[in-house]
Formats: C-alpha cells, sequence, structure tokens
C-alpha cells in the first residue's frame, strides 16, 4: 500500500490530511474512495484509493515517485523519466528469489529460516503504515490535519 511505500522511504510524516467519500457505490456501507496527503519536512505524499476505476488496475495502481532527478512509475515495469530523457526507460528487473516473490511467501520462508521480515514485510514498517491510515481516517472523520506521533494511536506503546 502506499503508506507503506512512503513510510519506507520516508519514515513518519509530520502530519496527514485525509478525505473520503461513497460517491458511486451507494449500496456499499463504507467510503469508495479516499486521498491522503502526507506532508514531510522536504517531501509530500499523495495517496489515492479508490473502488471505482473504469478500467481495473489501469492506472491508478501504479506507482509514481517524483523526484529532483526525474520520475520513476512502477506498474507491470519500472520506466525511469529524467530532465534529459523524457520520453523514459524500462528498468530491467532482477529476478526475485522465489521465497520472496509475495509477502507471504516472504514471511513464511521468515518463519521456517528464522530470519527478521525485510522490506514491506516488516513489523515496524507495517505498524508505522498503519499509523499513517489511521492519521488518513481520523482526518477524514473530523475534517482536521492530524499531527504526529498519532495521539491514541493502536498500537503505540503505553
Amino acid at each position: 500500500y502506499g503508506s507503506s511505500i512512503c513510510a519506507w522511504f520516508l519514515g513518519s510524516p509530520s502530519s496527514v490530511v485525509g478525505v473520503a467519500g461513497r460517491l458511486l457505490k451507494r449500496h456499499l456501507p463504507v467510503d469508495d474512495n479516499g486521498m491522503m496527503i502526507l506532508r514531510y519536512p522536504h517531501a509530500m505524499c499523495r495517496l489515492e484509493m479508490t473502488w471505482t476505476e473504469a478500467v481495473a488496475h489501469k492506472p491508478p495502481h501504479d506507482v509514481v515517485i517524483y523526484g529532483t532527478e526525474g520520475t520513476l512509475i512502477s506498474g507491470q515495469e519500472v520506466a525511469v523519466y529524467t530532465r534529459s530523457d523524457k520520453d523514459g526507460k524500462t528498468v530491467p528487473l532482477d529476478e526475485l528469489p522465489s521465497e520472496q516473490g509475495n509477502g507471504p511467501e516472504h514471511f513464511v520462508a521468515c518463519l521456517r529460516s528464522e530470519a527478521e521480515p525485510e522490506g514491506l514485510t516488516n513489523a515496524d514498517l507495517s505498524r508505522d503504515a498503519q499509523e499513517i491510515m489511521e492519521a488518513g481516517l481520523l482526518s477524514a472523520v473530523n475534517g482536521l490535519t492530524v499531527s504526529f506521533p498519532v495521539e491514541h494511536h493502536l498500537f503505540r506503546d503505553a
């Protein structure tokens, strides 16, 4: 999820603003669209969530990272665009080990080998991503910016 990627690259934000609504699927008892803006000292992350896309998995699910030197788009493939290469280049990807094909396989392999889960399956990162999601929900419900750390966060140490 986007909150995991933002936390992985940038850590915890200083604040989060969230909005959500039931815009199309009114028969559902939950929101079908949402957006969060995560504010960092020298960066921002924009996370969009929708269950109403016209064409499934195109393009709302691609990760786009805007940097100072270029843009990276990660979907079925990874492409990098720079000022000097506006057409972009597809980046060849290394083959993942079989036990890292997806999160559950990696988690089971870690249990079997007693290794610490890495990357997006790491427990600390997942906890930080959950705090971001919780802040987005609080903001969407009360209409206010939520500062970090989130008070009374579900997983905060006492």
